[in-house]
């Protein structure tokens, strides 16, 4: 018996080995295998990307994914050509390029995007599977007769509520009037000791040849603003807004957003979005800003401006709101100006990824402006042509 256990001890050891000496081969690395976001310059001249795939390490099998891109608001067939296709990266190399071609362009757009997706990895686990390429714009604005336009259609996008003003009437379904002094509280002057009194009369806003007109009256001092609070309250997308703006000291148009919940959670908890403010007596400059905070204290605020060669009075301009998840960019004729994110709120709660409602008014005196003097001509009319709002498709 004793001599059958060491002949089976000694079968076993040497079936652990390896006839040829060179022990047990280890099984082969799986490495990750990811794609990179990437910018790149819109061209007059259409123009080749090369947009990476790497591998977290080498392997010794030839590793093998599927490449495809994917529109967004840039779109296969007019700002790049489409690809799918499949790439493999050799045993010992970490890296495979794939050459997209990007299309001529000279029209002027806001920055785009589109997705490079891979999927269907062989020897390979897929860790970044989708690569955002931003193609930014550098064309010149071309401005027609009267001013600068948008189209009605985006691509990338859906229009879903748009108001042309082409009626008769205020469309009710979308706009309420706000009506008197801003008394609310002991508190006068809509918060910013305006002079203006708000009203819904023909002499202070209509509809004329396809334009909504607010003027601004003075003896006395009287205007119009309008708001869609509870009828057309939105979140996140491309909005477009095509107006003429009024001049002179103590002059104030603004286009311009509210927290739907400001009512539970007040101002400035609510967040606030100026997609335009104009201070008459710098006509040539617009701003856009956005306000936060806590309720009960001061706001927190970041903004920039857009200067013209010539006055906001002389022509239109469509002033831009690009706003995505966590962040917004403010544009004039899309031009880009002004860019907050979250990092912007200084450890406050960030209020823009709720939902808004639109307001639209020409304020008169004011803290900003300072009152009018004997220099500000009225009446004094803003007109705005269209508002449309986009989301993603």
């Amino acid at each position: 018996m004793k001599n059958n256990i060491i002949f089976f001890i000694a079968v076993l050891l040497c079936s652990c080995g390896d006839d040829s000496g060179g022990g047990v081969t280890p099984p082969a690395v799986v490495p990750e295998i990811s794609i990179i976001s990437k910018n790149v310059n819109e061209n007059p001249e259409t123009s080749e990307l090369l947009v990476e795939v790497t591998l977290s390490q080498s392997t010794t099998e030839m590793v093998s994914v599927n490449v495809e891109t994917i529109s967004k608001t840039a779109e296969a067939g007019s700002d790049f050509e489409s690809l799918s296709t499949t790439i493999e990266i050799a045993p010992g190399q970490t890296k495979q390029t794939v050459p997209i071609t990007i299309l001529a362009d000279d029209v002027k757009e806001i920055d785009e995007t589109f997705s490079v997706l891979i999927s269907g990895a062989v020897n390979a686990t897929i860790k970044f599977e989708m690569a955002t390429i931003l193609i930014k714009d550098f064309d010149e604005a071309v401005y027609t007769e009267d001013g600068y336009e948008t189209a009605s259609n985006q691509a990338g996008y859906n229009l879903v509520w748009s108001d042309e003003f082409d009626g008769e009437v205020l469309d009710a379904s979308s706009w309420t009037y706000e009506m008197g002094n801003g008394c609310n509280k002991d508190l006068c002057g809509w918060g910013n000791n305006e002079l203006q009194s708000y009203s819904d009369q023909p002499e202070n806003i209509k509809l004329e040849d396809g334009k909504l007109i607010i003027t601004a009256l003075e003896e006395p001092y009287t205007s119009a603003r309008i708001i869609t609070q509870d009828k057309r309250e939105y979140k996140w997308g491309r909005i477009d807004i095509r107006a003429k703006l009024p001049k002179g000291q103590g002059i104030w148009p603004a286009i311009w957003m509210l927290g739907e919940n400001i009512n539970e959670v007040s101002w400035p908890a609510c967040g606030e979005i100026d997609i335009m403010e104009l201070v008459g007596h710098t006509p040539n400059i617009s701003h856009g800003t956005a306000h936060w905070g806590n309720s009960g204290e001061g706001s927190q605020f970041q903004g920039s401006s857009f200067s013209l060669s010539q006055d906001f009075a002389d022509q239109y301009h469509v002033f831009t709101l690009l706003w995505k998840n966590n962040s917004m960019q403010w544009h004039v004729d899309e031009t880009l100006f002004h860019t907050i994110t979250t990092d912007n709120t200084q450890g406050f709660n960030y209020p823009f990824n709720n939902e808004f409602f639109f307001i639209m008014n020409v304020a008169i005196g004011g803290n900003w402006p300072g009152e009018p003097d004997e220099t500000t001509v009225f009446p004094q009319t803003m007109e705005v042509d269209y508002i449309r709002v986009f989301q993603e498709k």
